[in-house]
Formats: structure tokens, sequence, C-alpha cells
């Protein structure tokens, strides 16, 4: 017997699907960042760049594609969208790809200017702005091609309870990870390490192991992400019982913001958490897609290799897209 059928009624559906698409962003990575004045955004070849809006890249009433966003918020300071997840679900061949998007991508965000995509979140939520997940969404499209059907969000410190009252994950670390500067709440640092192998995780080790980023970059963190959501699937899919379920459903009405309506809730919150492990394919945006760069005042940037944004949202595009087999 498993989670889903321990519960009934509106709250088995509810969690269901705010653990398919909430809890299951990966943790974020804490970093300051600046505000870009848009009279100083370039790209790699030192010349501001127009991006032509992109058309939406689907219309098939069979996909849905749902953004996912880790928050990370210090104090009553605006949250920044760290961890950005892109999930299209192709209903009618029970298929989800999944892609995560560098937050550092160098992107125009409409009636902003030049930002990287993980500072968007806060320019929406700032004062006079349309909202945080709404500008997200509308920047994605334009830059990227990718139209969103519905989002969700959740916290940094949501994440790491959450993940507690589910019992833990297990992950295969595949290489050693250390970071002797992990940045802790009190804005010090520590040094963390994991061995390679199989381990159990629970929730302050499963976000340390998804928010470092000195061993192995924003790629490679992007990639423990996406081993983490995963992780939290498998949990929920196998484990028999939760002690303290009514916690963790007040917890997520409380903490995970999304859009969707609760008739969108029961009529994808069983399908969702039946995805079998094979059908779901994940990809990242990575150096065979990007390439460093910096802005005019010094900061680490991504761009599109070349400045080609039309390979770009074809490449992303083919992502999304990929069928079963």
């Amino acid at each position: 017997m498993s989670v889903m059928s321990l519960l009934s009624g509106k709250a088995s559906r509810a969690l269901a699907l705010l653990l398919a698409l909430g809890v299951l962003v990966s943790a974020c990575a804490r970093s300051p960042e600046a505000r870009v004045p848009e009279a100083h955004a370039k790209t790699a070849r030192g010349q501001a760049r127009h991006v032509t809006p992109a058309p939406r890249e689907h219309t098939r009433p069979d996909w849905q594609t749902f953004l996912l966003l880790g928050l990370d918020q210090r104090g009553k300071e605006t949250p920044r969208s760290d961890t950005i997840i892109v999930v299209n679900w192709d209903r009618a061949n029970d298929v989800a790809n999944v892609l995560s998007v560098p937050r550092d991508l160098w992107v125009q965000v409409p009636g902003y200017g030049w930002y990287k995509l993980g500072q968007t979140y806060s320019l929406g939520a700032g004062q006079g702005g349309p909202g945080g997940p709404q500008l997200v969404e509308r920047t994605l499209k334009e830059n990227l091609g990718i139209e969103v059907d519905d989002y969700a969000a959740v916290s940094l410190e949501s994440f790491r309870s959450i993940v507690n009252r589910i019992g833990g994950v297990w992950v295969d670390v595949p290489y050693p990870l250390m970071d002797n500067e992990y940045p802790t709440d009190d804005y010090k640092y520590k040094r963390i390490y994991f061995g390679t192998g199989l381990q159990h995780m629970d929730g302050e080790e499963a976000l340390e192991y998804a928010r470092s980023r000195h061993e192995d970059g924003d790629f490679g963190r992007s990639r423990r992400q996406q081993q983490v959501l995963i992780a939290i699937r498998n949990q929920l899919t196998s484990i028999t019982s939760v002690p303290e379920i009514p916690g963790l459903i007040k917890e997520l009405r409380r903490d995970v913001q999304t859009d969707m309506s609760t008739q969108d809730m029961v009529r994808l919150a069983p399908a969702a958490m039946g995805l079998e492990m094979r059908d779901i394919h994940t990809h990242s945006l990575d150096y065979n897609n990007l390439e460093a760069s910096t802005s005019s005042d010094g900061q680490s940037i991504l761009v599109p290799i070349g400045g080609n944004w039309v390979r770009l949202r074809a490449q992303i595009r083919q992502m999304l897209e990929s069928e079963k087999g």
C-alpha cells in the first residue's frame, strides 16, 4: 500500500499534485544577485542584442508544460528563483521530459531589459511587477519559446522539512562531492562532503547535495537537482506509511505556490504519480548548448553558443518533445 492509498478525497488529490509538481523542485543555491542596468547588458560578443519573441513551441492538446521554481529568500528580501525546471508532460504517450534551465542564462526580461534568468522572479515580485511566476513564464516564452501552462514554487526551508517528513531519500552519488564554502543560514560557510555510492539523505543533506556548486558548477548542480527530484518521486511511490502525513499536507498547502485549480488536480494527479521511471527523461542546458561569457559590469553569465537563439530554441524543443523509446 502506497502513501496515496492512505488518503482520500481532496486531501489525497492536493497532496499528489503538490508533491508531483511542487516538492519535486530541487533546492536552491544561494548567491548574491545584483541587478544589471539595461544599458550595460551585453552578450558574449559585447554587443546588445534583441531577442525576437518566440512563437509557441507546441500546440498539441495532449501536452501540458509545468514550470517548477525553487525559491531562496533571506529574511524579508524578495525571493529569488535559483532553481528553474520545466516539465513537459505528453499524456498521450505517458512521457515526461524534465529540463533544467541554468539561472545564469542571460535573457531579455520583458519590460526590464537584460538580466540573469534567476533574477526574473525578484523583478516580477517587486513593487509594480506582474508577479514572480508570471514574469518568469513570459521570459521563458519570449527567449526560449517555452509556453508554460501551470507553475508550482517551493521555498528552500519547506524543501528541507518536507524531505524529512517523507522519511528522507536515497541518492546514488556518481562521484565524490566536496564543497569547502557551502553557505549556511547564518551567512557563514562550512565544509560538506559526499562519498560515491548509494546513500540515504535527510532533508538537510539532500538540500546540501542539491545546492552545492563549487565542485562541478551550475551544470553539475542541475544534474544533482534532477537526481533529488527523481529520488523524492521514488520515495513517494514506494513508502508504505508517513506518520506525519497531516502535517505534510498542511505544510504543502501553506508553502507551495501554484496556479493549478482543484479540477486540474483531480484530473492530473493520479496519472502524474503513475508515470514509470523509464518514461521520465531528464535534460539540461549545458556546454553543448551554451557558452560562458561576462557582462560589461563583470558578471559571469551564460549565452547561446555563437549567440544563436534559433538553434537553442530548436534544441530545447527537441528535449521537451522527446518520445518514449
